[in-house]
C-alpha cells in the first residue's frame, strides 16, 4: 500500500511537537539546577561567614559576600560583611577587606567613611596593604578639603620608600602644595623627588612643576623641567610638556625654539595635542613678515652692468649726386655745390601672413 506524500505531515509534526516539549523540560530541570547550586554556594558563603571566627576562609567568603551584595546595590549588608571580614587574624586579608569597604565609600563619595576604612586597613600593619591604604587615605582627606590632613598621609607613604607608591605620592604632595596649599617651595620639592624617580609620574610631575614656575616668573627653572619632561618620548605628558613650551617660548619672543616644540607635539600620538600645536604653526605662519635680505647681505651694484641710456641711431652721411661728397644726411642741399639731396630712408620689412590667419613677423 503507497502512502500519499501528505499524509506524513500530521505525523511529522507530532514527532516536533514531542521533540520541543523534551528541550524545554530539559532546559527548565538545568536552570533549575543552575539556582539549587546558586543559592546553596550563597548559603554556603553566609554560613562560613556567619562564623567571624577570624580565620582566612570566613574572611575570604565574608569578602566574595560583601562585593557581591555591593554589586546589588546593598551597601549595608556589604559594609556588614567588610566589617566581618576586617577581624580577621591575619593582617593582610582584614587589610585588604577593609581597603575594599573604604574604596566602597570613595566610589559613594562618603568621604569620611572611606577615610575611617583606610585608617583601620592602614593600622593592621601589613606591609602588602600600608602603601595603598595610605595613598587611598590622602585622596579621601583631599576630597574632603582636608588638604593637611591629606599631606600627611602622603609623607608616610614617602616614607616607606616604596618603589611604586612612593613617587605617586611625592606628585601627590607636589600637587597639593602646588594648588591647594600655596606653598611653591614645598611643591618644588617634591615634586623634583618625583621627577627623579623612573615611575611612570615623574613625567607629569615635570609638566606641573614648569606650569608652577611658568606662573612664578622662574623662566630658566622652568624651561629646564619642561624640556626633561619633553624629552621623553611616547608619553601624553611629554607632548603637553613640549605645546606648552613652545607656547610659552612664542610669548618670550623666542620664534626659533618656539617652533622647535610646536613640531614635536605636532607630529605626536595624541591627536588632542598634535592638533592644537599645528593650529598654533599655522597661525605663526599665517601672520609672518616675508622674509627680508638685510642691507648687508645685499649685494653690491657692479656699474659696468648697468644699462647705457638708449638714444636714437644717428642717419648715415648721403653722398651728393653732383660733386660726389659725402654730406650730413640733415642737410637738404650739398653745401658745396648746392645739389639737391636724395634722402633715403630704411623701409620697414612687410609683414606676413601667419598660419593661425593673423600677422607675423617675417
Amino acid at each position: 500500500m503507497i502512502v500519499a506524500p501528505l499524509a506524513w505531515f500530521p505525523a511529522l509534526f507530532a514527532i516536533g511537537a514531542v521533540l520541543w516539549v523534551v528541550s524545554k523540560i530539559a532546559g527548565s530541570a538545568q536552570a533549575a539546577s543552575a539556582r539549587r547550586k546558586s543559592v546553596a554556594r550563597d548559603a554556603s558563603v553566609k554560613a562560613t561567614a556567619a562564623l567571624a571566627d577570624g580565620s582566612e576562609a570566613s574572611a575570604v567568603a565574608a569578602m566574595q559576600l560583601a562585593k557581591k551584595l555591593q554589586k546589588e546595590g546593598d551597601i549595608e549588608g556589604a559594609r556588614v560583611h567588610y566589617e566581618t571580614a576586617g577581624t580577621c587574624t591575619i593582617p593582610r586579608v582584614a587589610g585588604t577587606a577593609l581597603n575594599d569597604m573604604g574604596l566602597m565609600f570613595l566610589k559613594l563619595s562618603r568621604w569620611d567613611d572611606a577615610a575611617a576604612a583606610f585608617t583601620r586597613a592602614s593600622a593592621t600593619g601589613s606591609p602588602d596593604v600600608l602603601a595603598v591604604a595610605e595613598l587611598n587615605l590622602g585622596l579621601a582627606q583631599k576630597e574632603a578639603h582636608k588638604y593637611e590632613a591629606a599631606a600627611e598621609a602622603y609623607q608616610r607613604v614617602l616614607a616607606l620608600n616604596h618603589p611604586t607608591h612612593s613617587p605617586r605620592a611625592a606628585y601627590n604632595l607636589g600637587a597639593i602644595y602646588d594648588r591647594r596649599l600655596s606653598d611653591p617651595v614645598a611643591a618644588r620639592h617634591y615634586y623634583e623627588i618625583a621627577m627623579a624617580s623612573t615611575h611612570s609620574v615623574a613625567i607629569e610631575a615635570g609638566f606641573w612643576c614648569g606650569v608652577m614656575l611658568v606662573k612664578a616668573d622662574d623662566r630658566d627653572g622652568a624651561t629646564a623641567v619642561l624640556r626633561q619632561a619633553a624629552a621623553a618620548s611616547g608619553s601624553e605628558w611629554a607632548t603637553r610638556a613640549a605645546l606648552f613650551l613652545g607656547e610659552e617660548y612664542e610669548k618670550w619672543g623666542d620664534h626659533e625654539s618656539s617652533g622647535v616644540y610646536l613640531r614635536v607635539a605636532a607630529v605626536s600620538a595624541y591627536p588632542k595635542w598634535a592638533a592644537q600645536a599645528r593650529k598654533l604653526l599655522m597661525a605663526r605662519a599665517a601672520v609672518a613678515p616675508p622674509p627680508t635680505v638685510p642691507e648687508a647681505m645685499a649685494p653690491a651694484q657692479d656699474p659696468s652692468l648697468a644699462c647705457p641710456a638708449l638714444s636714437p641711431p644717428s642717419a648715415p652721411p648721403l653722398v651728393c649726386a653732383g660733386c660726389k661728397a659725402e654730406v650730413s644726411a640733415s642737410n637738404r642741399f650739398c653745401p658745396k655745390c648746392g645739389t639737391t639731396l636724395a634722402h633715403h630712408a630704411p623701409i620697414a620689412a612687410p609683414l606676413a601672413v601667419g598660419r593661425d590667419g593673423g600677422q607675423q613677423f617675417a
